[in-house]
């Protein structure tokens, strides 16, 4: 299971508040929901991006591009491969170092 949360979660912002707790919420269940899932071979993790694309300045990361949804996809490709086996209850930040 791989759940999309955003930066959000743990930064909030400025008029976002019920946004960010929402999303503070899901990085909070997964990592208990992988303990509930731990026997069952499942695991839970967490896509967390930044801001990318046309939101991306060079105020709003530590890189000098922009990330892509293409980074985004490629995170949860890798989460729902065997690749990750090793991975449950993680958060995940797509955030060019926010």
């Amino acid at each position: 299971i791989v759940l999309l949360s955003s930066e959000s979660g743990e930064y909030g912002g400025n008029g976002i508040s019920i946004y960010a707790a929402t999303k503070a919420g899901l990085n909070t269940f997964a990592r208990g929901y992988a303990r509930q899932l731990r026997k069952k071979n499942c695991r839970i993790n967490v896509v967390s991006p930044g801001r990318v694309g046309k939101h991306a300045t060079k105020e709003s990361n530590l890189m000098d591009e922009q990330g892509t949804g293409d980074d985004i996809a490629e995170a949860i490709l890798w989460l729902i491969s065997n690749r990750s086996r090793y991975c449950s209850g993680t958060k995940i930040s797509i955030s060019g170092g926010f």
